[in-house]
């Protein structure tokens, strides 16, 4: 059985690892997306030094049982190399192997009471695909009175168990034991409950199996699907959650994944899993977004950014800067969807929870942005909007009655010009002097100026789609607040924050 990285083998100009070529080898898999999801696995359980933990690793890849059926860390088809056996009704698709929860079964040939050396340290987990509530078993195997199980209700392992209903029934479980006393369940990385027990003298004896649980034959039979599963020594807490983050990226890149997808940046990240944002096209668009605003010098500019994405009143209400500040507070007339948030225009407003005075001590009249993505062209009142003392901070995209659009920066309400255009990018900065201006769509509409150099002590909050005892009725799809943008950077947050909106398929 091969454990590490011992060299590199290349396959149509591309290298792999050794573990991911013999794969190849024994399967003749030819799809490029399927050999980089792998390598990367491979990869990453060598990064996370989790490679000699696995005994058996099952990707379900490729689509059929021919295919499906191969232990990536020992590619043989042998029963020595713990390859699979598949028995009663199975259904293998490109997202994985589905039982039929009658009898459906796949003999894995390991025998945990001979191959885990130990049996107070081990792990089994089980990727399902499949949120059903039947009390059936995703893989195990034992007897007499040792089981080793991962069940929905009941997780055995050795004499001892964890007792409670899994729901979702979705996503990475790991079922481990690092010690005698030491019984532990995961999902997605995370623990679900643990258990102190007593020291264990026998082993399962018995073949595990994946879709039902083997005692004295396949029972408990599964109807979830098997997008991985894999089997080994014990796994304690941060190899549990790099296990997972191995896997959740590799089912990311198949497109396969159930739940928050793994993306490149860890801002970005924190962001999808705050938000819950399961779809990859979002998840990549915000990642991209993240990306982009680090590569131009913009990310330390911003105090609070709003990307609108996901669907709900919950993900919109992010702040993809700092999760765990200023969360939005909606209330009275608002409609959330895909395109995001658009106010009736009445009593619709996003109370974003920043205090313009005190919120970022380097915001000035002299030194902020604010911004505000309008998807739709009409005159309305206050779009994005906040007031200290006698000042304000804010943009109107156009107004009624007058048809203007408006940076306001002090009680001036200047600059201002006549705008034709109620939709687009707009932008207020002032760049460390007194010079003040309004973007649209990264380039300047109108110039003015401020002499005031401080926001004063008012605890007015920024707020979106009202101001001044009136309601704007434009659709945000981005939002955000910090300091100063010169007219390059101007430029360039457009140019990120559009490539944003037409990755999301709704740019204006």
């Amino acid at each position: 059985m091969y454990y590490g990285l011992l060299g590199l083998a290349s396959k149509k100009g591309t290298s792999y690892g050794t573990l991911t070529t013999a794969w190849i080898a024994a399967t003749g898999e030819t799809d490029l997306t399927i050999l980089g999801a792998l390598n990367t696995l491979e990869s990453d359980l060598t990064t996370y030094g989790l490679t000699s933990k696995m005994k058996a690793l099952y990707p379900m890849v490729g689509g059929t049982a021919a295919k499906h059926k191969f232990n990536f860390m020992d590619a043989q088809d042998t029963d020595a190399a713990y390859r699979l056996v598949f028995n009663g009704g199975w259904t293998h698709s490109s997202t994985g192997a589905l039982p039929n929860g009658t009898n459906a079964f796949a003999d894995t040939k390991l025998n945990a009471s001979t191959v885990l050396a130990s049996f107070n340290s081990n792990h089994i987990s089980y990727y399902s695909r499949t949120q059903n509530l039947t009390d059936s078993a995703n893989m195990g195997g034992g007897s007499g009175s040792a089981y080793l199980t991962l069940e929905r209700s009941t997780q055995w392992n050795g004499n001892t168990f964890l007792n409670f209903a899994i729901d979702p029934t979705t996503s990475l479980f790991i079922n481990t034991r690092t010690a005698n006393n030491v019984q532990k369940l995961y999902r997605n990385g995370s623990q679900l409950g643990s258990t102190n027990t007593t020291t264990i003298t026998t082993s399962a004896n018995a073949a595990l199996y994946l879709g039902a649980r083997n005692i004295g034959g396949g029972n408990q039979y599964s109807v979830r699907e098997c997008a991985l599963a894999s089997i080994g020594d014990g796994l304690n807490d941060t190899e549990a959650s790099n296990f997972y983050t191995a896997v959740q990226t590799f089912q990311t890149t198949l497109g396969r994944q159930v739940g928050v997808p793994i993306v490149s940046d860890s801002d970005a990240q924190a962001f999808l899993n705050a938000a819950v944002i399961t779809d990859t096209t979002q998840a990549t668009a915000v990642n991209n977004l993240v990306i982009g605003l680090k590569a131009d010098s913009l990310w330390t500019k911003m105090a609070a950014i709003y990307p609108m994405v996901g669907g709900t009143a919950t993900a919109h209400s992010y702040n993809l800067k700092n999760t765990a500040a200023n969360q939005i507070t909606w209330s009275g007339g608002l409609t959330h969807s895909s395109t995001g948030v658009l106010p009736n225009g009445v009593n619709g407003l996003g109370d974003l929870n920043y205090i313009l005075a005190t919120s970022v001590s380097t915001l000035t009249p002299q030194n902020n942005h604010i911004s505000f993505y309008s998807r739709t062209d009409n005159s309305s009142g206050y779009d994005i909007y906040g007031t200290a003392a006698t000042n304000q901070l804010g943009i109107i995209a156009k107004y009624t009655p007058n048809g203007k659009a408006y940076y306001i920066v002090d009680g001036t309400y200047s600059p201002n010009v006549a705008n034709a255009n109620g939709n687009g990018f707009y932008l207020g900065a002032a760049n460390s002097s007194s010079t003040t201006k309004l973007f649209r769509n990264g380039s300047s509409i109108v110039t003015g100026s401020t002499t005031q150099t401080s926001f004063g002590g008012s605890t007015g909050n920024i707020k979106l789609f009202t101001g001044d005892g009136t309601y704007g009725s434009k659709e945000c799809a981005f939002a955000s607040v910090g300091t100063g943008l010169s007219d390059t950077d101007a430029a360039n947050f457009y140019t990120r924050v559009q490539t944003y909106q037409t990755a999301l398929s709704r740019n204006v």
